[in-house]
């Protein structure tokens, strides 16, 4: 949840508990110089069951809260904020502590009781912006590689399997050795990746040689 939601409800729930007049704190209660009334975020609680596509629904959630007073033994000022929760925005939670609460904050047992704040958490969905001006269609420029394999004596090489090295083309030579991979891209230098027989090894392209290539290799 983002801190702002957090930070908007509790200071809302703080500025209520402080209209009755006490000193009201967030957070856990402290051992020195403790304010009147502690509000205490507890845990988050789930107002509905989260599903699977919901896309930009509104997640609802309660933020529990622990209202505690600032002294073990202080017993009123607990009861002047539970005198204002009766008809007012925050209802009364009377369920145990939590085991250890007080241990983990290092303080004594007091006097407390809790409260549940509904909030909403909005999810936008993102709106694509509005194309306001016409597409254009930009070919990129691509060639074909062909050429023949030569084996010793020039000897046609059948069989042999030619791809581009970056993957994205590839074929066989077929029965006089030849070969052909359309749509390579244009302008740049072409190295394939030829293998076979057990056997590897690469050939280089020029950029803009537009004859077939002839490749010789010892198989």
């Amino acid at each position: 949840m983002p801190e702002g939601v957090i930070s908007a409800t509790t200071g809302t729930l703080l500025r209520w508990a402080g209209g009755t007049g006490l000193t009201v704190a967030a957070g856990p209660p402290a051992a020195e110089d403790p304010a009147d009334v502690y509000c205490w975020l507890l845990d988050l609680l789930p107002e509905q069951e989260l599903r699977p596509g919901t896309g930009a629904n509104p997640v609802r959630l309660r933020l529990r809260y622990l209202l505690c007073a600032g002294h073990p033994g202080d017993l009123d000022s607990l009861d002047r904020v539970l005198a204002a929760s009766v008809g007012g925005p925050y209802a009364p939670v009377f369920e145990p502590v939590p085991p250890g609460l007080w241990a983990a904050a290092g303080v004594a047992p007091r006097p407390a009781f809790q409260v549940d704040v509904a909030v909403r958490l909005d999810r936008p969905r993102a709106v694509a912006p509005r194309v306001t001006v016409p597409l254009r269609l930009v070919d990129a420029p691509v060639r074909e590689v062909a050429g023949t394999v030569l084996g010793p004596g020039d000897v046609p090489v059948p069989g042999l399997r030619v791809e581009s090295a970056d993957g994205l083309a590839a074929t066989h030579t077929d029965g006089a050795g030849r070969f052909a991979l359309p749509g390579l891209p244009a302008g740049r230098p072409v190295t394939l990746r030829l293998s076979g027989r057990g056997r590897q090894f690469h050939h280089q392209v020029p950029a803009d040689d537009p004859r077939p290539a002839v490749i010789r290799c010892e198989l």
